[in-house]
């Protein structure tokens, strides 16, 4: 063997004994970082691609009015990135199985948990509750001391604000009282303002309903998917119907001008 090939050798041993350089150890730890973070970013992006595409499909296939595209919006991007990490990252079983348990106390559920389990149900049960929250702010909104206690309403889970009587009985106070105004003001103005609330409350409620009608076809036409989480269908149909009383609502409608 030549020297030269010697000393090329040699160079190439490392004395166990001899520490490592700490810059190359450094180096070594940085780039073994980044890779991670890489890997992280990738299955992260990985998973919100996959819930994004899951939801545009279904509801494309299903030719619902509803813009399925806002599901790539940055903000529903930043939503899901948030609900991802933000929850235990198990199995399909483990997650059917804890939406499942939640049952005997749906108000602990979070939104986060059901997207995890099915990004399509949880995407509907969203547009439900944001119909709520529409009608929230024409029924109970018009006074100023009223927006904080709104404000709180919609920071509940999904079902501790659906189950939440304060709520129903606030909807039923401010109904009834609007339209009692309707039936004594004398004044065209102010009566033709009130009509024109009760108007905006129909309207709300019309979309209510569409969500929901919208939130059961997923249901029913996936029943082998979401046959572990059929409580929330039920638990969702009977309180959206109870959260207004209907005759005031059906007066309300008529006596618009």
């Amino acid at each position: 063997m030549s020297r030269a090939s010697g000393e090329r050798s040699s160079t190439r041993r490392t004395d166990p004994l001899v520490p490592l350089d700490p810059t190359s150890y450094k180096r070594k730890l940085r780039s073994s970082s980044r890779q991670d973070q890489d890997s992280q970013a990738w299955k992260l992006q990985l998973k919100v691609g996959t819930a994004q595409r899951e939801i545009f499909e279904w509801y494309e296939t299903n030719e619902y009015k509803y813009d399925a595209g806002v599901i790539y919006s940055p903000e529903w991007k930043g939503r899901l990135v948030e609900w991802i990490e933000g929850f235990d990252d198990d199995s399909i079983s483990v997650l059917r199985e804890d939406v499942k348990s939640h049952e005997k106390n749906p108000e602990e559920l979070e939104i986060g948990r059901i997207f995890q389990a099915d990004p399509v149900a949880a995407f509907s049960l969203w547009n439900v509750l944001q119909s709520c929250y529409q009608l929230d702010k024409i029924i109970c909104g018009t006074k100023v001391q009223n927006r904080p206690v709104i404000a709180e309403w919609h920071k509940r889970r999904p079902f501790q604000y659906l189950l939440s009587q304060d709520i129903v009985l606030s909807w039923e106070k401010n109904l009834h009282d609007l339209v009692s105004e309707t039936e004594s003001c004398t004044d065209l103005f102010q009566k033709e303002k009130i009509g024109n609330c009760i108007q905006y409350i129909m309207e709300a409620i019309h979309d209510l309903k569409e969500a929901v009608a919208i939130f059961t076809s997923v249901f029913e036409g996936r029943r082998e998917d979401l046959d572990y989480a059929f409580w929330m269908l039920k638990m969702v149909q009977e309180n959206v119907d109870n959260r207004w009383p209907q005759e005031l609502v059906e007066d309300g409608s008529q006596q618009s001008p």
